[in-house]
């Protein structure tokens, strides 16, 4: 497991979160008391006086709001300061870090491990993202699996070496 993958799982089992039809942005935000507004500008996450609060662009579509929700969350969690004055490399970096963080947010590998020979098709619809997003996410997941169990071959080889 990695960084990113122990955070949301410590998280979501921290908020006693443990199925798909749990991960909503009303049933999240609440949970840990962030104040989500909807409005008609791209989204972002914002720190005012003393309380954090994203702005979800309501002219998307309810799956690319959650993802979205899921990348600002990782500004909230991960980052410090304005991106407003950032050099572009650096804000380069943190919007793939948001990228990467939204998948294990939105589809988290915990939930994934308890469902067998998924489809994409599927992934979309039971984590509500979508199609491209669920590709990338299933694809992540199943090299995780993959190289573990490379990486445990490996081992086991290495083992009866001795």
């Amino acid at each position: 497991m990695n960084r990113t993958e122990r955070f949301v799982f410590g998280f979501y089992r921290s908020l006693r979160i443990s199925d798909p039809c749990q991960l909503t942005i009303d049933h999240v935000s609440s949970a840990i008391k962030l104040r989500v507004q909807y409005w008609d500008e791209v989204s972002e996450a914002v720190y005012y006086k003393g309380r954090y609060c994203v702005f979800i662009d309501e002219r998307k579509s309810l799956q690319q709001q959650w993802q979205d929700f899921g990348h600002e969350c990782c500004h909230i969690f991960n980052h410090a300061g304005s991106q407003t004055h950032m050099k572009s490399s650096f804000l380069r970096l943190q919007e793939d870090q948001a990228e990467y963080f939204a998948k294990h947010f939105c589809v988290p590998w915990f939930m994934l491990a308890v469902m067998s020979d998924l489809t994409v098709f599927e992934v979309a619809n039971v984590f509500n993202v979508e199609h491209d997003f669920a590709r990338d996410r299933l694809e992540m997941y199943q090299n995780n699996i993959m190289g573990g169990l490379s990486f445990n071959a490996m081992l086991s080889s290495a083992t009866e070496i001795r």
